[in-house]
């Protein structure tokens, strides 16, 4: 589905257009993983997230300038992180020893220490997966990095879904034990 096709279907407010769910679908998993830690409701996290996207659709203003994928990406991550009983969104205003309540502003939503300390983690991961066995780091770089499914990947390397699982499943025994 190309970005035209999406701005028709936001634009005139088309909520049975099968396309646009399955065209987030990677966004609403990534989003999930990312903010919200229970996967055992993660088919109901979904269909959840499906809802919000028609929730993003109907109210979508077009005239603020921000482009709908964009507005879609930080209302889904606002949505599993209020969702997640585990995190939190903390206020950014604190009170001054005078009693004054102070807003914090903040340009950016980076987090330089985390986002360091996160490259350190995902550069460790990687040169560890690089030491699995060739058909092990093809079975995990394409599940996790590159989000397919099993039954894309059987398909693509010519194996069996029982292979696949396998795979997977030595792959992670191993990585578990170089940690």
């Amino acid at each position: 589905m190309n970005f035209d096709e999406i701005d028709y279907i936001v634009n005139n407010k088309i909520l049975d257009d099968e396309r646009i769910y399955k065209a987030f679908e990677p966004l609403i998993i990534s989003s999930i993983k990312n903010y919200y830690d229970r996967t055992d409701i993660f088919n109901e996290l979904v269909d959840e997230g499906k809802t919000e996207i028609m929730y993003a659709i109907l109210e979508y203003d077009n005239s603020k300038g921000v482009p709908f994928n964009y507005y879609l990406k930080q209302r889904l991550r606002f949505f599993y992180l209020k969702k997640n009983p585990r995190k939190s969104i903390q206020s950014l205003n604190y009170e001054t020893e005078d009693g004054e309540e102070v807003m914090n502003l903040i340009e950016s939503g980076e987090n330089i220490e985390q986002d360091f300390e996160d490259r350190l983690e995902i550069k460790q991961l990687y040169e560890r997966v690089r030491k699995l066995p060739e058909k092990q780091q093809k079975v995990i770089y394409e599940n996790f990095l590159r989000e397919k499914s099993a039954k894309e990947i059987c398909k693509e390397l010519n194996m069996k879904q029982s292979t696949f699982y396998n795979t997977r499943s030595k792959a992670l025994e191993n990585l578990r034990k170089m940690y």
